[in-house]
Order: structure tokens, then C-alpha cells, then sequence
């Protein structure tokens, strides 16, 4: 399509060069004719200027309806010749002044035909031009030149047909150079317009008036503003309360139309053409409203946990002292009771506690190279002697030998811990807990925790991995969190299969240490 565009508008341009052309020829003669000094019959030059103007009317209106383009372009060339040849026989054969016109034919060919177009024209204007010598030469036709031909008229003809020649390939090979250089310049615009629309925060740029003149794909899913609304407008009116005269960055609030208000971040830096003179501005900037909110987040989590932190010293306490007054006042009955409430709720309480400071991170990673094998049965012998774990439940595992990661060993035991508690919950009935190890991509390997129990709700298998979210009726909704977190912090990831009474299966991929 942009092809055609390109050839009807060169073709338009060749309309108005032959009507100018035609003109300034016509107007010559009929000055030096007034003039008494034109020697030639004016009838002749009449009629050709007559037909040149009425056939470059009709090419005007084919333009417009003809699909088949290059072969109209061919048409319009090749008529070019022959009108050239007629008016070098009615103006003096071998003594025309206007034998220069094939050149511009030539020329007109190699631009809208290329090289192919340009060779064959060139080579039908020397069979045009010697053909008229040849047939006035042998007296086929009759001669308007009142001079007769003499031996320089072979010189003549390889001096202009070498012309044609020459003058083709020059033009060929500009036009060539020129169709190279239009193809890497629009390659350089593609890749540029790529990289601003691919671009993950918002951009735009301003002219000297602080008129936007461009708004990329990043920019309108920020605001919530199309690019055809935001072009042509000042950018105060767009960011009411972006000044980039007096801060080149920092932070203003923007009045989303769909979402309310929200907070960017900008930069804004000078645009220069290559001589170094300003065009305006481009301003980049970026949606901190998420930051803004997880920096408070991460504000308050810090608080918690130190709260959490201090709160376990004195709950230790707590529950030491009630163990002691349990033994010595020997309670019973009701009373037994209440004690073995309280102690319940205070062991309740530690382990929220402590589920919490594990979520915020209170302590630190100890990371070292760690046998995947060796904690994952490490773990499996800490399930079996649990509280929890039922004898109805078959145990199959396939691992594999000498696979580490770079972890600390407590925070891989609480993953799988988390994992087979849960998997084991899940299976009150009884049933089979699946573990296994395979290498799915070199540098990777994968931990599967698989059971056959009750399965997840479909409401609920977007939130398993949400802070506080728990199915089950005394969870703290933390373990899933903390398994998810962990994982992503050693840059792996966790998948989720599940379907209600089939069962559950959660797959982590694990990055190998080196």
C-alpha cells in the first residue's frame, strides 16, 4: 500500500513536470517567433503542444482509476519518447536544441522504474533518435534542416547515445543509494517507535511552547488518556501540576479519569536536534502509587514485627510461670480446665507470633550450598513423628542425589514442613502424600508435594497465597505466604494444581547452585 502511495505521487510529480516542461518550450518558441527569428513552421510546433496538454489531461484522469500503476508509468514514459522524437523533427532533426530532452525521460524512468526501467528507456531513446536520423538520412521521410548531413553525424550519434547511457546509470545508481538510505532511515524509525511504545514507563515530549507532540502506549495506560485527546494540548493542561522550568524532577499527584487520584514520578531533560539547538522537552515518568503504598506497608510490617519480637519474651514467660503453678497447685476438674485452655491459647499465640516474625523477616538469611535431598527427608522424619501425621497416610517419594541450592537450611525446612502439614490436613480420611524431584531445564530443579485429599475451592485458589487467608478453622493464613515469599527471594517460583476430592499439588522450581 505504501508502495503504490509512493509511485502515484511520483507519477503526479512526472503529470506536472511535462505540463511545465511542455509550457516553458511553447512559451520559448512563440518569443523568439514574434521575435521574426524562429525559422521553423509554428502549425507543427502548434499541434505537438496541442496533443502534449490534452494527453497529460487524460494521464491526469487515469491516474485516479488505473490499479495497474507501473505499467501506466511505462505507457506515459515510452509516449514521452516518441512526442521528444516529433518535436526534434519538426525543430531540425540532427540541429534541435531539444535532443536534450531524452534525458529527462531517462532520468524520469530510473526514479520511478529503476534500474530495469531506467536501461530500457534509455535504449529505446537512442532507437527513437536514430531512427528519425536514419530515415531522413536515406530520404524515407522528408527533411525540415535546411543543412545536410554530413560525416560527423556517427560522432553525433555515439556522443548522445553514450549520453543516454551514461546518464541512465548515474541515475540508477543514485536512486538505488537513495531507496538504501529510505530503508534504513525507516528501519531506524521503526526501532525507534518501537523502543519508546516498549518502553515500561510513560514518555512524552513537549515543544518549546510546552505543546505535546508525542504520547507513548506506557503513557496512556498510566493516566488513562489517549494519546489522539493528549497530542496538540499544552501540558499544563494535561498535568496541572507538572513545572518543568522549575524542577527537571520530582513528584506531583494526577487526577486519573477511571482510577481517582494517583502519584507520579517524573524527569525531564532537554531535546536537542544535531546541531545542538533546543526543540523542547522529553519527559519520562512512572506510577509511584503502588511504591508509595508498599513503603508504608513495608513501614508498618517493620513496626509489627518489632512488636511481634518484643511480645514473644514476655509471652515465654507467661506460659513458663502457668506450667509451673499447673504442676504445683496439682488443679482439677474445672479448673484443670481453664489451665489447660489458657496454656493452649498462650501456645496458640507463640505460634502466630513466631508464623509473623518469619513473614516480616526479623531474622537473617544464613545462605550456604544445602542438599535438597537431605532436608526434604530430614523434614519427612519430623512430619511422621508429629501430632498430626496419621498412620493411614502412604508415603511415596522419588528423589535425586547430589542437587543443592544456595538457601538457608531453616527456611527450606519451613517450606516443606508448611507443604506436607498442609498436604496431610488435607487427608483426614487417609490417603497418599507424593514427593518428587526432577530436572526440568539445565540449572533448574523441581520440587513437586503432591496428595490425593479434598482438594482447594476454585473461589479460593487466587488467595492461597495471601497474607492472613486461611480454609482451614484455627490457620493463621500464613504458611502458604511464607513458602511463597521464601521461594521467590531464592528467584524461584511456585505453581498450584488442584481439583476438589482428587487432591492438591504445589510445584516449586528451584534454582541449582553452581
Amino acid at each position: 500500500m505504501k508502495t503504490d502511495l509512493d509511485l502515484i505521487h511520483k507519477l503526479k510529480l512526472l503529470i506536472i513536470t511535462r505540463l511545465c516542461l511542455a509550457s516553458f518550450i511553447l512559451g520559448s518558441i512563440l518569443f523568439f517567433y514574434f521575435r521574426k527569428s524562429w525559422p521553423y513552421s509554428i502549425t507543427y510546433l502548434l499541434i505537438w503542444a496541442g496533443s502534449v496538454y490534452c494527453l497529460t489531461f487524460i494521464y491526469a484522469i487515469f491516474l485516479k482509476a488505473t490499479k495497474r500503476l507501473k505499467a501506466f508509468a511505462y505507457v506515459q514514459i515510452i509516449l514521452d519518447l516518441v512526442f521528444i522524437t516529433a518535436l526534434i523533427y519538426i525543430t531540425g532533426e540532427k540541429d534541435s536544441i531539444f535532443a536534450f530532452l531524452y534525458q529527462p525521460s531517462i532520468m524520469s524512468a530510473c526514479i520511478i522504474l529503476y534500474k530495469r526501467g531506467g536501461i530500457l528507456v534509455a535504449s529505446l531513446s537512442c532507437i527513437f533518435y536514430g531512427s528519425l536520423l536514419d530515415l531522413e538520412y536515406y530520404g524515407i521521410i522528408p527533411t525540415l534542416s535546411p543543412q545536410e548531413y554530413g560525416p560527423g553525424i556517427l560522432y553525433h550519434l555515439i556522443i548522445n547515445f553514450s549520453a543516454f547511457y551514461l546518464i541512465a546509470l548515474l541515475t540508477t545508481f543514485l536512486t538505488e543509494q537513495i531507496k538504501i538510505s529510505k530503508a534504513k532511515l525507516h528501519q531506524l524509525e521503526a526501532l525507534h517507535e518501537h523502543i519508546v511504545r516498549s518502553l515500561n514507563a510513560g514518555l512524552l515530549t513537549v515543544d518549546r511552547g510546552e505543546t505535546i507532540t508525542s504520547f507513548n502506549r506506557t503513557a496512556e495506560l498510566i493516566t488513562g488518556l489517549n494519546s489522539k485527546d493528549t497530542l496538540g494540548e499544552k501540558l499544563k493542561g494535561i498535568f496541572p501540576q507538572l513545572n518543568i522550568n522549575e524542577r527537571i524532577s520530582g513528584e506531583i499527584d494526577f487526577l486519573r479519569p477511571d482510577k481517582g487520584l494517583i502519584s507520579l514520578g517524573y524527569s525531564a531533560s532537554s531535546l536537542r536536534d544535531e546541531k545542538g539547538n533546543d526543540l523542547g522537552k522529553v519527559i519520562i515518568f512512572r506510577d509511584l502509587t503502588e511504591a508509595k503504598r508498599m513503603r508504608a506497608l513495608s513501614i508498618i510490617g517493620r513496626f509489627a514485627a518489632s512488636i511481634a519480637h518484643e511480645i514473644r519474651n514476655p509471652l515465654t514467660a507467661i506460659s513458663g510461670c502457668v506450667q509451673v503453678l499447673n504442676q504445683e497447685l496439682k488443679l482439677k476438674g474445672e479448673n484443670k480446665k481453664i489451665f489447660n485452655i489458657i496454656l493452649n491459647e498462650i501456645k496458640r499465640l507463640n505460634l502466630l507470633t513466631i508464623e509473623f516474625l518469619n513473614f516480616a523477616r526479623f531474622s537473617e538469611d544464613k545462605k550456604k550450598k544445602v542438599d535438597i535431598k537431605k532436608i526434604l527427608d530430614e523434614t519427612l522424619k519430623l512430619i511422621v513423628k508429629s501430632e498430626t501425621f496419621r498412620k493411614n497416610i502412604k508415603i511415596e517419594k522419588r528423589f535425586l542425589s547430589g542437587i543443592y541450592v544456595e538457601s538457608d537450611p531453616e527456611r527450606l525446612r519451613q517450606i516443606f514442613w508448611n507443604l506436607f502439614l498442609n498436604a496431610i490436613e488435607a487427608m483426614p480420611n487417609g490417603g497418599k502424600l507424593g514427593i518428587s524431584m526432577d530436572l526440568p531445564l539445565k540449572g533448574f530443579i523441581n520440587i513437586s508435594v503432591k496428595d490425593t485429599g479434598i482438594g482447594i475451592e476454585e473461589e479460593y485458589v487466587d488467595r492461597i497465597f495471601e497474607p492472613f487467608f486461611s480454609t482451614k478453622e484455627n490457620g493463621t493464613g500464613l504458611g502458604l505466604s511464607i513458602v511463597q515469599r521464601t521461594i521467590e527471594e531464592l528467584e524461584g517460583r511456585i505453581e498450584l494444581k488442584t481439583k476438589i476430592e482428587e487432591g492438591t499439588e504445589f510445584k516449586i522450581t528451584l534454582p541449582v547452585a553452581r
